[in-house]
């Protein structure tokens, strides 16, 4: 048995978790300090010999994701210092980059006038108000929270717009200036590179590796979804099938499809084994809400994977199911392995499109959740829209607010097939568009690759393993159509 073999896994997990994940609840900031000042002192300067050069650097790749979990669980401006000592101990190993500071300030400030909660707008009119609790205030926060909740239940559609777009309009006037600042030297720094443009240096270790490649993807695109982004979603019926019952008969099903197996240690709790290579462990337990936890990366020679599934156990709704499968796919497939990183990696997210494609299918949902649910988009386009103009902004130079509004009314009204609101100018409120705006096609692009992967397992072109080494080695680029006979890789039924 496999899990005999390898029974010590528990004192390996107790280690990780005494030295990483439990440490917050165990240790003062000052603490935590003390602990991450000693590990790399330990570890110490790079020595000559290779095999022993590699080990310290595995070290401190180690400690960099106990302070990722910390870094999720807490919040301590000691951690913060210990961020930076460690990265500076990494960089004797692996050449980078200096960050450019002032980029970094201008990051930092974009990113607050997005994110932080600095504006409001009044709706205390009764048409406004109509279809709000009697208590509701008269005037909204412009946060993402706030403003969903107003979008699905406000009944006027004129006043769901208007919020909408003082939401999409909420970073103006205030982040005109440092944005502009930050598109110029963002171009200036990749055409110092010698990239054709930002976009270029955005996309490199991406899948379409060039601003013309994703913009031809993106030309093949049509939205299977033209729901107007202040319009509300239909009410959702609660699913009948208890939630435990669901995260466990789907963890399974998944295992099976992507050619994996699972060995029981105990209750709710699993090596994860791709043939004879172990990935990692698994532990599935009930929350207040539905999580994915990689408490330890899979590092190829030096660690397995350490992963944490937490499900919901109040009732779910069919936005649960399909965020529950993308989740947990994704969570697999990071478990698959990469050696150490001396250099950039492929972005990840190939797990995730694959596990929203798979939520769609109808006889899945009707084996794990006894019902069929309401089609749900893969392609809306609000997230097209997005994409275009994440592009556009990160190829835009010189900056060009006039360009950038033209080319929001024309994909606007190519993708609803209708005017954009008059006044529509989000780039000044998405500081993701301004840092890495080239990579909001990955989504799209992963869930189209998920896609087509899962066409040629039904078809019989692919094996599991097959669509595994798709999704955890070649970036979900869909495998060649396999020659054999397509009862030879008759992949397990749902």
């Amino acid at each position: 048995m496999k899990v005999a073999a390898t029974k010590p896994w528990r004192h390996c997990l107790n280690a990780l978790a005494l030295a990483g994940a439990l440490l917050p609840q165990a240790a003062s900031s000052t603490e935590l300090l003390s602990y991450c000042l000693n590990q790399i002192e330990a570890i110490g300067a790079p020595v000559t010999e290779p095999l022993t050069r590699h080990r310290q650097f595995g070290q401190l790749v180690l400690l960099r994701d106990q302070l990722k979990y910390l870094a999720e669980s807490g919040d301590s401006d000691d951690l913060g210092r210990c961020t930076l000592l460690l990265n500076k101990a990494m960089g004797q190993f692996r050449p980078q980059p200096q960050p450019d500071p002032t980029l970094l300030a201008l990051q930092a400030q974009l990113i607050h006038l997005d994110k932080q909660v600095l504006k409001t707008v009044a709706i205390g009119t009764p048409r406004c108000m109509a279809g709000l609790a009697p208590d509701h205030p008269t005037t909204l926060d412009l946060e993402a929270g706030a403003v969903s909740r107003y979008l699905n239940q406000a009944s006027d559609s004129g006043c769901r717009r208007a919020v909408w777009l003082a939401y999409q309009n909420r970073g103006a006037p205030d982040a005109r200036v440092p944005l502009r600042h930050y598109r110029e030297r963002a171009s200036e720094q990749a055409r110092a590179a010698r990239f054709d443009s930002d976009a270029d240096q955005q996309l490199q270790h991406t899948p379409l590796w060039q601003a013309d490649r994703v913009a031809e993807f993106l030309n093949r695109m049509e939205p299977d979804d033209r729901h107007l982004p202040w319009q509300p979603r239909p009410p959702e019926l609660q699913l009948s099938t208890p939630p435990e019952q669901i995260a466990r008969q789907s963890l399974q099903r998944l295992v099976a499809i992507l050619g994996l197996s699972l060995e029981p240690i105990e209750p709710g709790q699993w090596q994860l084994w791709d043939d004879n290579r172990l990935l990692g462990y698994l532990s599935l337990q009930g929350g207040e809400e539905s999580a994915q936890t990689l408490l330890q990366n899979h590092w190829i020679g030096l660690s397995p994977a350490v992963a944490q599934l937490t499900y919901r156990t109040s009732p779910w709704y069919p936005r649960h199911w399909h965020r529950w499968m993308a989740q947990s796919a994704e969570t697999l497939v990071s478990m698959a392995g990469q050696p150490l990183p001396y250099a950039p990696s492929p972005s990840g997210g190939a797990g995730y499109g694959f596990g929203r494609a798979l939520a769609r299918q109808p006889d899945l949902q009707q084996a794990v959740l006894g019902e069929t649910l309401p089609p749900r988009p893969l392609y809306s386009a609000w997230a097209l829209y997005q994409a275009r103009m994440g592009l556009a902004v990160a190829q835009q130079a010189p900056w060009s607010p006039t360009a950038l509004s033209r080319y929001s009314e024309r994909w606007f009204q190519h993708y609803f097939q209708q005017p954009a609101p008059s006044g529509l100018a989000p780039w000044n409120s998405h500081s993701d568009w301004a840092i890495a705006g080239a990579r909001a096609y990955l989504p799209i692009w992963y869930a189209h690759q998920g896609e087509r992967l899962l066409a040629q397992w039904q078809a019989g072109e692919l094996s599991p393993s097959q669509i595994w080494l798709a999704l955890a080695f070649a970036d979900g680029e869909p495998w060649p159509q396999n020659q054999k006979s397509p009862a030879e890789y008759a992949g397990p039924t749902f």
